[in-house]
């Protein structure tokens, strides 16, 4: 038994692996930041639909339903939310 723990201290990473744990929770947060601001940087009809979609949880035929527009609107505001959205995002790819 002692042999065994003596080999699991010696093969553990210095820091015991937390560094890099933080640092992937850090990156974590930076995007989740810079999704929120592209989102905010979205015109008004296509950020109602993205945070209706992932925020609200409602299917494109609910959102257009609710917005009073046609579906088609809906999806090519959605698309061309993405397409920004991802764009802003470029760095972080």
């Amino acid at each position: 038994m002692r042999r065994r723990a003596a080999q699991v201290i010696e093969t553990a990473e210095p820091g015991g692996g937390h560094a890099a744990a933080a640092d992937e929770r850090l990156m974590e947060r930076e995007l989740r930041a810079a999704v929120r601001e592209a989102i905010a940087t979205l015109p008004r009809a296509q950020r109602e639909v993205v945070q209706l979609r992932h925020e609200g949880g409602l299917t494109f035929q609910a959102i257009a339903d609710r917005l009073g527009r046609p579906l088609g609107t809906v999806l090519t505001q959605m698309r061309a939310a993405l397409e920004k959205i991802g764009a802003a995002l470029e760095d972080y790819r």
